[in-house]
């Protein structure tokens, strides 16, 4: 006699609500660039009045009256391009309060198993009087605020372990249904080829 499956296909059913329903997704918002901060002293300035942030490499000349306010440090992976690893350079250190980084250099290092770019430096708070800008003429130029505080490219949604197991549970259940259920049908049709011989001989 074959045998009624309704019970394990309304069981498999069952689990596979049950592990939908105990999946939960997680949100994470994933940015290009990171940083680095140390400050060497305590400042306090405005958060809300954009300043500009000069940077100046290794061998440039620094002609100039600055204070050394911290060290910053800017890292991303090597597809992220230069000019946005700088502008997180810039940011960290408008946020210690600084006008400008000195001394700015270019490394690479491994962050939690990737290979990462970096760009470090002395943040530096200077003097930008007319002789200054009369040698550094001035240009607004704010995009590494903006890409700062906007620097999230995408959401990944992750299912938790619980609803991965309940999941993989469902699918092992139908998978024993499926084979259970072809041999139990192969035997009936072997019973009734059986059957009919039998009444042949009769």
């Amino acid at each position: 006699m074959k045998k009624n499956y309704f019970p394990s296909a309304l069981l498999i059913l069952f689990m596979v609500v049950v592990a939908t329903s105990c999946t939960t997704m997680k949100t994470t918002q994933i940015k290009q660039t990171y940083s680095e901060k140390i400050a060497y002293v305590d400042l306090e300035c405005s958060k809300t009045e954009l300043e500009e942030v000069d940077l100046f490499l290794v061998n440039d000349s620094l002609d100039f009256n600055y204070e050394e306010v911290g060290f910053v440090k800017a890292y991303g992976e090597f597809y992220v391009p230069d000019s946005l690893i700088l502008y997180r350079l810039k940011y960290s250190s408008y946020s210690l309060c600084a006008n400008g980084v000195v001394q700015v250099k270019q490394s690479k290092t491994t962050k939690e198993g990737v290979s990462v770019k970096v760009f470090s430096g002395i943040a530096v708070l200077i003097e930008k009087d007319s002789t200054y800008y009369s040698k550094y003429p001035f240009e607004e130029e704010f995009d590494f605020y903006d890409f700062a505080v906007n620097d999230y490219t995408s959401e990944t949604e992750v299912m938790t372990g619980f609803g991965k197991v309940m999941a993989v549970v469902g699918i092992a259940a139908a998978v024993i249904l499926i084979i259970f259920g072809e041999e139990d049908e192969d035997e009936f049709e072997v019973i009734e080829f059986q059957t009919a011989s039998e009444d042949e001989e009769d």
